[in-house]
């Protein structure tokens, strides 16, 4: 019954893709490339506004071949569900294989994809907003391949597998720091002790290791020394101070740290893995000498979660969007279920194997935990809407399209664009509404693409 809720969810996430649109500043982009074309498009960005040439790149490639139909966006939203599935089940499948049938570790993976998608801040940024997911979701998806691609570098005892995993990790390396600076950031932050490790243990595989980490240092550089970082930042005017960066960082942390770690998707999948721990120990001998060493990684993944939320108040001087907070989400997921099965493994050992998790809890674990992924937003929020909203949504939307389509026709100076009655928020956030403000971005978008000026109807 759960496998068939699982898979009844994944359905309802991708069946509501369809109705997807182009939004928000992907009018922008499409004009820009529109008038300057591909490459020196990406030259501009590059130059004149931010680091992220993966998410940019993308971001513009899929406006440029699909011309802003709304009938061709779906594929971005699946590919990125998928694309975490896939990742995930890969990363599982490469750690727990030789412990756990693959069919149970799949089925793993999708239950985390689920997790993240389900309890994620903001879905509609993270998956149906073009820019948002290939400049966030995307840097996730390459991340957990990258991540699965080390280990399974560490496992193999071929010399060629092993140059065949670095090359492909290093290969990846490069897009995903490319995608946004935060996770540009963790990747040099978070390889550089392991890089440490390995020399001062003298592991074997250092030299591989070190490669994937030089190349990660070239894709940072990439980003940091951007010339359009300068001018994007000059737009916030309470950037680059250093103690309200910390102290916000640590605060806004500490907020969203108690809000996830006390949730019930959380909770119960957190009781739900440790029925596995029993197996794991039994192949999992961790040496008496190394295990200060182990207790690191709950410590170090704390450190990374602080600091996940300083490049924003350092850059900008304001909380992180939601798309930031969605990227942080992840990083906690992972952090939290990796901390957990260390720290067990940890504990003193029993002569006969341990039950840590009795049945009976096990089974009220799972239906609360089925209970609160179907209850709890995002799923419930998405079924709804896509039952009720999303196909008027579809509707206003077009209607939009098409009075702007004839205005320009019929050579106007202007369009009047009506508010949205029907809002679906799975698809539709807040932030790409049109406001009142001539000069807000998205009316600005909008009128720079059908060279018309836009507007906005108020409500009676």
């Amino acid at each position: 019954m759960t496998k068939a809720i699982l898979v009844f969810m994944v359905v309802v996430y991708l069946a509501i893709a369809f109705f997807t649109h182009p939004i928000g500043d992907d009018y922008g982009m499409a004009h820009v490339v529109k008038k300057m074309g591909f490459w020196p498009a990406q030259k501009d960005w590059y130059v004149n506004w931010s680091g992220r040439f993966t998410g940019v790149a993308v971001t513009s490639f899929w406006v440029m071949i699909t011309d802003l139909s709304p009938y061709l966006y779906w594929p971005v939203p699946w590919f990125m569900i998928l694309g975490t599935f896939l990742s995930f089940s890969f990363l599982l499948v490469t750690l727990g294989s030789s412990w756990f049938p693959k069919k149970m570790l799949i089925w793993g993976g999708l239950a985390l994809t689920l997790i993240c998608m389900s309890r994620m801040p903001l879905i509609s940024e993270g998956y149906y907003w073009l820019m948002g997911s290939t400049c966030y979701t995307l840097g996730n998806i390459l991340v957990v391949t990258i991540i699965a691609l080390i280990v399974r570098m560490h496992h193999t005892p071929s010399h060629g597998r092993r140059l065949l995993y670095t090359v492909l990790a290093g290969f990846l390396v490069i897009p995903a720091t490319g995608t946004n600076e935060v996770l540009m950031m963790l990747m040099v932050i978070g390889t550089a002790p392991f890089v440490l490790l390995h020399f001062v243990t003298k592991n074997s595989k250092r030299y591989y290791l070190l490669a994937i980490f030089v190349v990660i240092l070239i894709g940072a550089a990439l980003v940091i020394f951007t010339p359009g970082n300068a001018v994007r930042t000059k737009n916030f005017y309470g950037h680059h101070r250093l103690l309200f960066s910390l102290s916000s960082s640590f605060s806004y942390a500490f907020l969203f740290f108690k809000y996830w770690v006390t949730d019930a998707v959380v909770l119960t999948s957190t009781l739900l893995l440790l029925t596995f721990i029993p197996q794991i120990s039994r192949h999992v001998v961790i040496p008496p000498e190394r295990k200060k060493l182990w207790m690191l990684f709950p410590l170090y993944w704390l450190i990374l979660f602080v600091i996940a939320f300083f490049p924003t108040y350092w850059a900008m001087g304001l909380n992180p969007p939601m798309r930031t907070i969605n990227l942080i989400h992840l990083l906690f997921l992972m952090g939290w279920y990796g901390s957990v099965i260390v720290i067990t493994l940890l504990l003193p050992p029993k002569d006969e194997p341990m039950t840590i998790v009795p049945r009976p809890l096990r089974m009220a674990a799972n239906i609360i935990f089925v209970f609160a992924l179907l209850v709890f937003p995002n799923f419930s929020t998405a079924l709804t809407d896509l039952l009720f909203k999303a196909y008027p949504y579809h509707q206003e939307v077009i209607q939009r399209v098409e009075d702007t389509r004839k205005s320009v026709e019929a050579n106007r100076e202007y369009v009047i664009i009506h508010p949205l009655r029907h809002r679906p928020s799975t698809l539709f956030s807040k932030n790409f509404e049109f406001r009142d403000d001539p000069n807000h971005w998205v009316n600005y978008d909008w009128e720079r693409f059908w060279n018309i000026k836009v507007i906005l109807e108020k409500p009676e």
